[in-house]
């Protein structure tokens, strides 16, 4: 630490900032050399210095020792404090940021977020809850009300990239890039289940929507069907050189019905649907994408790359071409009853139907678009802005309030198609408040970490 002397432009004095802390984790040298310091912020009375260490410490302007200080699970990044002193903003390397009380020594973690893309989610239709895992290799739980962070999984090396949420009981199935899936019970805090059927990432993961079966699929072409009224939920059947092969199918290469009796693939190749039946994922159907090439002269062999269901009462299958199509499917003929052409103008990353059957939501090209889902209208969608990467998936909530996309990070958007009117202009509704106004009613907000068979959750409360 430098301090300079502003008029004659000299340094004053330097000063070597030591930890106070017996942490297991700090690195062997720093008590030789000093803190690692990121960031540092000053004021009339005191100096805090935010460090690699993860501790966010208050100095007297003398440092002659820690007045205060704050763990946090990252590196601290970057401080501020408040003008009236009484408060530290922090922010951390791992996406966290929160405030530092310091008349009370109590601390609020305002928000947590990834760190890195975010690859599916899946939502709790129960208890309004998503789930979202990521290339930082973490599961989290957020809350759709407060968008608090209610739970973090996570291991060192394993990286999820599919999931889903159990539509009855609250447990959700996590896919891997390693082929692993693994079944969790968020209400117990364990792990139900692993199995390892699959040698290549996972491309699909889901429930049936009336929680019997659970299904996976792997980029190695391997389809699985497992029982879902067992705990251990139990292999069933597996089929190998089914799905199509590949990881751009990720994380939506299968679909299930509403109610549940029939399941949806791309496969056994990019150019072909394949409908099964969901009990015995005997073949019921397949629907050959070659045969609906557009009458434009082009001589390129079209290939699926996105599908789902919509609603039972519209009775389609709705797949999504490479050549950015939208086909929409009679479910249980497989007859091509429409096409809307350059849904996008590059790619369509995501798509999901309102369960209503009125709209229609789409991802690509950063952007979002909401359709009139039977097009009868001059101009049948608009589009919304706001990512400023790619959009890997969008979902409509279960109350069909809002809409959630995510790709760098999550997006919550107001619905307003029911023909809700907002309480303030631009669309959204009064925010709820995180932060009282009243002194001392803000609760302290811990973590604490459990271990399940190897991952390390971080519950907090």
């Amino acid at each position: 630490m430098f301090e300079v002397n502003c008029d004659l432009i000299v340094v004053h004095k330097v000063r070597r900032l030591l930890p106070t802390s017996n942490r297991q984790d700090v690195v062997a040298t720093s008590s030789e050399f000093g803190i690692g310091i990121n960031c540092i912020s000053v004021n009339e009375a005191f100096c805090v210095t935010g460090s690699d260490d993860g501790y966010l410490r208050l100095w007297p302007l003398d440092f002659s020792g820690v007045i205060l200080e704050a763990e946090h699970d990252g590196p601290v990044s970057g401080l501020d404090i408040n003008v009236d002193g009484l408060s530290v903003l922090a922010a951390t390397l791992t996406c966290n940021i929160g405030i530092l009380d310091i008349s009370t020594r109590s601390y609020k973690t305002l928000m947590r977020s990834h760190t890195q893309q975010i690859l599916s989610c899946s939502f709790d239709p129960a208890r309004r809850c998503l789930v979202t895992v990521s290339d930082d290799e973490t599961i989290r739980v957020w809350d759709l009300d407060t968008l608090c962070q209610l739970y973090d999984f996570r291991a060192a090396s394993e990286k999820p990239c599919a999931v889903t949420y159990h539509p009855h009981q609250q447990l959700f199935a996590c896919g891997f890039r390693n082929g692993a899936v693994r079944v969790f019970n968020i209400a117990t805090a364990s792990m139900l289940a692993e199995h390892r059927e699959h040698k290549g990432l996972i491309t699909g993961l889901a429930f049936s929507p009336n929680g019997e079966h659970m299904y996976s699929a792997g980029s190695h072409g391997i389809l699985v069907l497992y029982e879902g009224s067992t705990e251990d939920f139990s292999v069933q059947r597996m089929l190998v050189n089914t799905v199509a092969r590949g990881d751009h199918f990720a994380p939506d290469v299968l679909a299930v019905t509403d109610d549940s009796q029939r399941l949806a693939i791309i496969g056994p190749s990019e150019y072909v649907v394949t409908v099964m039946d969901t009990r015995t994922l005997d073949e019921v159907l397949r629907i050959d994408i070659t045969t609906m090439n557009p009458d434009n002269g082009s001589t390129n062999v079209d290939s699926a790359v996105r599908l789902c269901y919509a609603p039972t009462s519209v009775r389609q299958l709705l797949v999504v071409t490479a050549g950015c199509r939208l086909l929409k499917l009679d479910a249980y003929s497989g007859q091509l009853l429409s096409e809307i052409t350059n849904i996008h103008r590059s790619k369509c990353s995501s798509l999901d139907p309102f369960s209503t059957g009125h709209f229609l939501a789409t991802a690509g090209d950063k952007v979002l678009k909401v359709w009139d889902y039977h097009m009868r209208m001059d101009l049948n969608f608009q589009v919304f802005i706001g990512h400023s990467e790619a959009i890997i998936k969008v979902r409509f909530t279960p109350d069909l309030l809002g809409l959630v996309s995510i790709g760098e990070a999550i997006f919550i958007w107001d619905f307003l198609g029911d023909g809700r009117i907002p309480l303030e202009p631009g669309g959204r509704e009064e925010p709820t408040k995180f932060i009282s106004d009243e002194p001392g009613a803000n609760k302290f907000i811990f973590s604490t970490n459990i271990s399940l068979w190897g991952w390390k959750q971080s519950v907090h409360v």
